[in-house]
């Protein structure tokens, strides 16, 4: 009977890829992963055979090769070799697909599955992780919090979970396995110091008489960078959602979160608290609220966290002359989508700049009024000025920075809102402040073009500078004006690339098409 009704399957329509809520690029990717359910999408018509024939795959896959992943026509090498260091362009990107990309995923094993703690029966416990405890998937285990003291907590321990205040009901609990892998207890680079001290107990069962509180639904459990840099917090996004890719996950949001934070004060997230609604469609909920309290999860995700060794992409080494990793194209396009923020451009016959300005104490642009002036006189450029300071509502700034094709601003976190560029897009660092790496490897992740101020005798540094806890001379508190004319030229050089973008060639001709039915309608 399933051989007969199979043919039939490619011409039914459902609207259970609806949703899933994944922007179209990503869909035939994600529901490769639950075949069962991989019917026609209505409007998009992707047919059943063609996804299950044509081979695609993320590239984090086992069997997944790199021409048929979703990073094989994103990938760009074309800087010259370091002499002696990698013999020719493969290797090259090869080493960038491990480092960087969908690869890294399956490195220094973050794909394996170490049993800990596992059971034949379904009410039972399972503690499942990959090496170095990065990340874990859980079933049926607790944690007890009476050693918080939220009251008088402070942030970042690693003390809070003691002998017998974290377990589950095992028929095989592998001690040893777990202690070789908790070699790697700081706070952020893994769950050591939260499983190192897991017990297997015959008694346990997740129930009311055992458990103060218990969630019922997957819960993502996750220790949390700093919230108020967007540099640091959105390593604990994209670590997220690389996780849930490791897992094989549909991306439902009807999870809980639990915002493993142990500052008396909680998380909070006061700016980009929407961010988590790419997550989930429930509240998070703070640890602190689950002082004193012994908290029992029927399945838990604890991801991988934002400052490993080696990790995305805080402390990621990247090869030279390659960008455009298909994780982090992926990652920004997903977030995109769950977060509504449209795509308004571009314009028929401008450029849309925008200057990222700072309401700090330190890295303004002095003259940045001037160079707004420029850059309003030059022919085919749309420009304006933001600042992204606490009263612009995050999913506002998003809509901004996504349509912008070129954007400017200093060295500093807000920066990092470059991931959300379109496709075509330029970022131009307007100095580097001596940190030069940063988002000039974060604009390569992402794939989008980078510049940055290279004359230092054309920039004015007005005052020294110097470092608020140290005394010492530094390039990142002080503030600086620029040559005109020489903003100019550079500027002049990201637009022509936005120009000639094959994406925004595309997307100007798809503008001037609808245009022009509009008009022969009328």
């Amino acid at each position: 009977m399933r051989l007969l009704l199979f043919p039939l399957v490619s011409i039914v329509f459902s609207h259970w890829t609806d949703e899933l809520d994944l922007p179209s690029e990503l869909l035939e990717y994600t529901i490769r992963l639950k075949i069962a359910l991989t019917f026609a999408r209505d409007a998009k018509a992707i047919r059943i055979e063609e996804v299950l024939s044509n081979g695609r795959c993320w590239g984090h896959e086992p069997d997944c090769p790199f021409d048929k992943s979703y990073s094989a026509e994103r990938i760009v090498c074309s800087l010259p070799v370091a002499a002696g260091k990698i013999q020719n362009r493969k290797v090259q990107r090869d080493h960038f697909f491990e480092q960087a990309d969908w690869g890294y995923l399956r490195g220094n094993g973050r794909s394996e599955r170490n049993g800990i703690c596992t059971s034949g029966d379904a009410e039972k416990s399972r503690l499942v992780c990959s090496d170095h405890l990065a990340h874990c998937t859980a079933e049926n285990i607790f944690f007890d919090f009476s050693n918080l003291h939220a009251k008088r907590s402070k942030r970042y321990r690693d003390d809070v979970i003691q002998a017998g205040q974290v377990g589950g009901n095992c028929d095989n609990f592998n001690k040893k396995l777990l202690d070789s892998h908790t070699d790697r207890q700081s706070y952020l680079q893994s769950w050591g110091a939260e499983l190192k001290h897991f017990e297997a107990s015959s008694e346990f069962v997740v129930d009311d008489d055992h458990c103060d509180v218990i969630f019922e639904k997957l819960t993502i459990v996750i220790k949390l960078d700093a919230s108020i840099n967007m540099f640091h917090h959105f390593c604990d996004f994209i670590n997220l959602y690389a996780s849930q890719h490791i897992n094989g996950s549909l991306f439902d949001t009807d999870v809980d979160i639990l915002w493993w934070d142990t500052f008396s004060n909680g998380f909070v997230d006061p700016y980009f608290k929407p961010a988590w609604s790419a997550f989930t469609q429930n509240p998070p909920v703070e640890l602190i609220a689950l002082d004193g309290k012994k908290v029992c999860f029927k399945k838990a995700l604890l991801p991988l966290l934002a400052r490993q060794r080696y990790g995305m992409y805080y402390n990621m080494p990247m090869t030279d002359g390659c960008s455009g990793s298909g994780l982090m194209h992926a990652f920004a396009h997903h977030m995109l989508h769950r977060l509504r923020v449209p795509q308004k451009g571009p314009m028929r016959d401008k450029i849309r700049v925008t200057i990222l300005s700072r309401s700090t104490m330190h890295r303004r642009i002095i003259n940045e009024k001037e160079l707004l002036a420029r850059l309003q006189s030059m022919e085919g450029v749309e420009a304006k000025i933001v600042d992204y300071n606490g009263k612009v509502p995050f999913l506002e700034q998003l809509e901004v920075t996504h349509n912008s094709d070129i954007f400017i601003g200093m060295h500093g976190s807000g920066l990092t809102h470059l991931l959300f560029l379109p496709d075509w897009a330029a970022i131009f660092e307007i100095y580097n402040c001596e940190d030069e790496s940063c988002y000039y490897d974060l604009a390569r992740l992402r794939g989008v073009r980078y510049k940055t101020w290279s004359n230092m005798t054309l920039l004015t540094r007005h005052g020294e500078g110097r470092h608020p806890h140290n005394g010492s001379p530094h390039a990142k508190f002080t503030d600086y004006s620029f040559d005109v004319d020489e903003f100019e030229r550079i500027v002049t050089q990201l637009v022509e690339y936005v120009k000639r973008h094959p994406q925004f060639v595309d997307a100007r001709r798809k503008l001037r098409r609808n245009e022009s039915g509009m008009k022969e309608e009328l």
